[in-house]
């Protein structure tokens, strides 16, 4: 009788050795979950001066006078385009009647603003005349000489009407690097636009220094 006492509890420790195991228990753990990747943080859009700074258009020059017709003009601002063009048309006009040979591209030179809805302006053709040569040039012309010295040139590319950006560029430039501007600034056309939308012109700005 004693055998049989002895065997009930190995048998029930077999039982339990035996048992099949919860699925729970067989399988893995699950891998642990990846962080999403941090999305960048949106760039920052450069300042005016940044972008000047980084312009490599930018050059410091030494500008050379000349002998040049010269007219008188101003105007609104949103017609500005139009009254420098039509103040080269007339000395175009009056170069051709002297007789004079151009030897340059036309400007218009800035020294005022009237108010911050008008301006005024010198255009100003380059020609081979003298200095003081007495000359027939019809009315509101005269020979002068272009401004010249020590000054900064900047491009503009694109739309008259979009020079603005640029003179904005300008401003924060010369803040940045702390350069005093003159009384003149000078815009050289470097082709023709018949308008002030005309996404090919070119101008180059002469900002003179101090």
């Amino acid at each position: 009788m004693r055998i049989i006492h002895l065997r009930q509890p190995i048998l029930f420790a077999l039982a339990l050795c035996l048992a099949p195991i919860p699925l729970a228990a067989q399988q893995p753990p699950a891998p642990p979950e990846q962080a999403a990747p941090a999305q960048a943080a949106p760039a920052e859009k450069a300042t005016p001066a940044e972008k000047a700074a980084e312009d490599n258009s930018i050059k410091e020059e030494t500008i050379v006078s000349h002998v040049a017709l010269k007219t008188h003009g101003e105007g609104k601002l949103e017609d500005g385009y139009a009254r420098i063009a039509e103040a080269i048309a007339r000395l175009r006009a009056a170069a051709q009647k002297a007789g004079l040979k151009v030897n340059g591209r036309p400007l218009a030179v800035f020294a005022e603003t009237a108010d911050s809805s008008a301006f005024k302006f010198d255009a100003m053709l380059p020609v081979d005349a003298p200095a003081d040569a007495k000359l027939d040039l019809g009315p509101d012309v005269t020979i002068a000489q272009t401004p010249g010295g020590k000054a900064l040139r900047f491009e503009h590319r694109g739309p008259y009407d979009d020079i603005d950006s640029t003179y904005d560029a300008i401003a924060a430039y010369l803040d940045a690097k702390g350069l005093a501007a003159g009384d003149a600034y000078s815009e050289e056309f470097l082709n023709d636009a018949k308008e002030s939308s005309d996404p090919d012109l070119q101008v180059d700005i002469h900002v003179f220094l101090k």
